[in-house]
Formats: C-alpha cells, structure tokens, sequence
C-alpha cells in the first residue's frame, strides 16, 4: 500500500476544507493529523479516506498507517493551494518571461507540486514531491503560478501551495473524461476541429487523455481555486464556436468541481490574449474563443474573467509580461 505522490514532506493542505487524502492497494488506512483521525478498509486497487477541515497553521506531521507500517510526513501546513491548468501560457517559465530577477527569491511559504506530463521536459517531476520557492531555483517555475503565490503571501500570513497541471499545445477536449463527450452535441469529428486536435505530434489530445494521464492522479486533492488558461489551441474548426467550445469549458467547470468534491470551486478563466498572427488568419475564431470565455464566466456561478489583451504582447503566441497579468490573478483570489 502506498500514499499518492502528492502526499510528501512539505506540503500544503487546503485549510478550512475537508482533506482527502488517497493512495493505492489494499488493507487497511489510518490517516492522522492535528487531532483529527480517519480510517478506512480498502478492498480494491484505491482508497480515499476524508478528515474534518483544520484552520490555517502547521507544521504538523501527517502519519499514515497502511496495513501497520507507519509512514510520517513532516513539515505539513495548511494554507491555500492553487490548481494552475490549461495549456502552455500557463506551462511557461519564469526564466522565459521579462520579470525582473529581484523578485526571484527564497520562500519556504511558497510551495511547488509539479503534475507528470506526457511530454517529459519539466525540471520538477511528481517523484520530487512538494518544494519549497528557492531563488536559484524558481526560474524553473510556471511563470504565473510563481508570480501569483509571491503576491498573495505577500498579503496574507499563510502558506501558498501551487500545483502545476498543464500541457502546452492542449485542447480542452482533452482535459473532459471521454465518456461525457462521447455522443453529445459537444463531440466534433476529428476531421472539423481545430489543427491542434489532429496534429501528429500532440499525441496528449485525445478526448480525456490528459484527464486521464494528469488530473485524475491528484483527485480529489483539496484547493483554494482553480486558474484555467486555455483556449489557443481550439481557435479554428467547428469546435472553436460558441456553442461548442463555451459547452465544452461549462462541462469541464462542472465536471472537475464534482470529481474534486467541491461543488463551488472557484474558477478563474485567463482570456486569450490578442495574438495578432492568429486573429489575422482567423478572426472569427480566436476572437469566438476571447468572447465565450467571456460568455460562460457570466453564466457559471463563482467563476471570474482574467482579461490579458491589455497587459500582454500581441506579436508573441507566449507573452512575456506576465507579473501585470499575475497581479489580477491575485487581486481576485484575496476576495475568495
């Protein structure tokens, strides 16, 4: 029996939420933290067991006991994580961005979970746990994830956890379990999506390949919020329209809120920016994509508009300004 990867020394648990806290293999579980007790008797391949909600604070030590052996996580603390996903504008690093290098710094309140991803060329991998913000190091980090965490702790005195989820190159279609597509008016055929959908080389956009391979594997981690930045790669093709892509992302809202247990899970949705190449080869598309993000963030409950046009270079598929961005980001979850 064995403790998820996400489970490590130093990590940050959702405070003021129920924790889950999963693994694999079977017999029995005793999960044990600041006073609280959960225990469970698996009889299949997985186990969940839930403990009540602990208040900001730490560091505790998490003791797992799976069928007798006694494993100890140390230097737990409960704070406010981050969900980071979507696709490469998210994904991209710190080093890759204009910001300045002072604010590259050590900050143990600042906590890094990186997901593993198809494509191996990430720097932190799930085996390295939850690692703390060092300022040789956060280079490495996804831009906005770092930017944002070093804003809020900034502002509150609590422990930031961010979890890296992304893909770049990643269709949203990929991000949905196959099942809730397959047969509904949201599932185009391949030959009528966008490019990104049918390139060889983006073997990760198969319907519910990434929600297989990547999210499924820290469900159902407790968090804060969810920041989604994705939509660059469903600009042409039939599913780029309105109906079709603002189903899909209402569908992906709902469905990750119910597998997280959270049925009121923040989402912040980053709007595309306007990448010029594109909107020039094809407005209607990249600016449908801009305006039904907009559409769904009216009409789906405790989600919020990230606009980035404003503040991001239009002449760059990756815009390199992302603190002016990171700044809304945070400014929105100090209200949550």
């Amino acid at each position: 029996m064995k403790l998820n990867s996400i489970f490590s020394d130093n990590m940050i648990l959702q405070a003021n939420k129920p924790i889950f806290v999963f693994g694999t293999g079977q017999g029995e579980v005793v999960i044990e933290i600041a006073g609280h007790r959960s225990e469970t008797v698996s009889e299949g391949d997985q186990w969940t067991v839930m403990l009540s909600a602990v208040d900001y604070g730490g560091p505790y030590t998490l003791k797992a006991t799976l069928n007798g052996v006694e494993n100890e996580l140390k230097n737990v603390y409960f704070g406010d994580v981050y969900l980071f996903g979507g696709q490469s504008n998210n994904q991209l690093k710190l080093e890759q961005t204009n910001t300045p290098k002072e604010l590259y710094r050590n900050c143990d309140s600042i906590r890094l979970f990186t997901v593993d991803r198809l494509e191996d060329e990430e720097y932190y991998h799930s085996k390295d746990g939850w690692v703390s913000a060092e300022k040789d190091s956060v280079g490495f980090w996804p831009a906005l994830g770092y930017l944002t965490a070093d804003l809020l702790v900034k502002s509150k005195d609590r422990k930031i956890g961010v979890i890296a989820c992304y893909q770049g190159a990643s269709i949203i279609q990929s991000w949905i379990p196959a099942d809730l597509q397959c047969e509904t008016p949201l599932c185009v055929p391949l030959e009528r999506r966008s490019p990104s959908a049918i390139c060889p080389k983006y073997n990760w956009n198969g319907d519910g390949t990434l929600y297989e391979y990547m999210l499924k594997t820290i469900l159902p981690f407790a968090l804060k919020a969810v920041i989604w930045y994705q939509g660059e790669s469903n600009y042409r093709g039939d599913d780029s329209s309105s109906e079709i892509y603002g189903g899909l992302l209402s569908l992906l809202i709902h469905t990750w809120r119910r597998k997280f247990n959270d049925p009121s899970l923040p989402f912040l949705i980053i709007q595309i920016h306007d990448y010029m190449p594109r909107i020039n080869e094809a407005g209607s598309g990249w600016r449908r994509i801009q305006e039904t993000q907009q559409s769904v963030c009216n009409t789906v409950k405790n989600t919020h508009l990230i606009k980035s046009a404003d503040v991001s270079e239009t002449d760059d598929i990756h815009p390199v300004s992302k603190f002016p961005l990171a700044l809304r980001i945070a400014e929105v979850l100090k209200t949550l």
